[in-house]
């Protein structure tokens, strides 16, 4: 049982973590599947990814 709990609070970390990394170039996917391995290396990878820049039409 405590497993089980132990599994689920690091999927809910991973998705976290890769929330935060949607706003970043490494994008939801990777900060996510990184997270899964290890919590810890996900928040320094998504912590050293630029931000992803966004476009802003100037024309209207």
């Amino acid at each position: 049982m405590e497993a089980v709990v132990m599994i689920i609070i690091g999927v809910i970390l991973a998705f976290l973590i890769g929330n935060w990394g949607k706003k970043r170039k490494i994008g939801f996917g990777w900060a996510f599947v990184i997270s899964l391995i290890s919590p810890l290396i996900g928040v320094i990878v998504v912590a050293c990814s630029a931000k992803k820049e966004e476009f802003v039409d100037m024309s209207k």
